[in-house]
């Protein structure tokens, strides 16, 4: 018989919160939650949503032209694993833009009159919102003075891999991206 010993690691009780890290926190407006029909018709809701990212720069860096990449999280909203990633990338000397997808969200259950639903009714979207989260970051990105608008990528994990993954799609970009720009690079890291 072979025995395989195990450890479970207990982890604390998830709990929504808003990113409180380094940075410096933009607002930009996307698009409200909505179901994946809409998304996929091209139904553009009458209102925004305002939401934010956290931009940070690689210390000692150029003032112009600086590579960027747009970390998308998943479904639990930004954690240290998004942190992570800004740290490498802004050792690499790439600025990064975390995009906040969840909490500008988070009342999407009662706002949208849904009976059940999971936090930032993630089972709605799918995580067809980080598709547009996304392009709206890059859109806002192309236009700061300090990154160079042709070198910006995208790193999505789970959920908002699914973000980074789909926006290279041609149909998406015609219908939800703005004309003339695409991400250089995207890094899709287990999209469900």
């Amino acid at each position: 018989n072979l025995v395989i010993s195990t450890t479970v690691l207990a982890q604390e009780e998830w709990k929504p919160k808003e990113w409180k890290g380094e940075g410096t926190k933009i607002e930009f407006q996307s698009i409200p939650t909505i179901t994946i029909k809409d998304f996929l018709n091209g139904k553009v809701p009458k209102k925004t949503k305002t939401i934010w990212g956290t931009l940070n720069f690689p210390a000692d860096e150029a003032d112009k032209n600086v590579p960027a990449v747009v970390i998308m999280h998943g479904g639990g909203g930004l954690s240290v694993h998004e942190e992570h990633w800004m740290k490498i990338f802004n050792s690499m000397g790439l600025a990064t833009f975390m995009v906040d997808s969840n909490w500008a969200r988070r009342n999407c259950k009662k706002e949208l009159k849904f009976k059940k639903s999971v936090p930032y009714c993630n089972e709605v979207h799918r995580g067809v919102v980080r598709i547009v989260d996304g392009y709206r970051a890059l859109e806002f990105l192309s236009k700061h003075p300090r990154i160079d608008p042709k070198r910006i990528g995208c790193l999505g994990i789970s959920l908002g891999a699914r973000g980074c993954l789909y926006l290279n799609v041609k149909r998406f970009q015609k219908m939800w991206g703005t004309p003339g720009l695409e991400f250089a690079a995207s890094v899709p890291m287990y999209p469900p």
